[in-house]
Order: structure tokens, then C-alpha cells, then sequence
């Protein structure tokens, strides 16, 4: 859980970066990344790797296209 927490702050931070030099990225990825550690947190959801791995690429590929 902590790796994932990890990664969404340094995404964050990344996203910061990109509008602080006037890009507009999407963020609507990092926004699912936060909606899932709030389900495990609240356990609505299982915290196993393989449910958190199949979620985060499910997300990363429809956002990707």
C-alpha cells in the first residue's frame, strides 16, 4: 500500500511540474489511483496484488487511448 501511495505522490508531483510549465495534462488517472487506495483503506476492497495490478492497468489502458 505504501508503494502505491508513493507512486500517486510522485505522479503528483510530476503533474505539478507539467502545469507549472503550462502543459495540460490529464489527471483523471491519478484521480482513480486515489479512488482505490481509498477503497482498500476503507476495505471495499481486498488488498491483494493481483486485484491492484489488474485495476491500475485496466485504468491505465483506457486512459492511455
Amino acid at each position: 500500500m505504501d508503494a502505491l501511495k508513493d507512486k500517486v505522490i510522485c505522479e503528483f508531483q510530476d503533474l505539478l511540474a507539467w502545469l507549472a510549465k503550462g502543459y495540460n495534462k490529464d489527471y483523471q488517472f491519478i484521480l482513480e489511483e486515489i479512488s482505490l487506495i481509498g477503497l482498500i483503506e476503507d476495505n471495499e476492497l481486498k488488498s491483494s496484488f493481483f486485484i491492484t495490478q489488474f485495476y491500475l492497468n485496466n485504468k491505465w489502458q483506457i486512459t492511455q487511448f
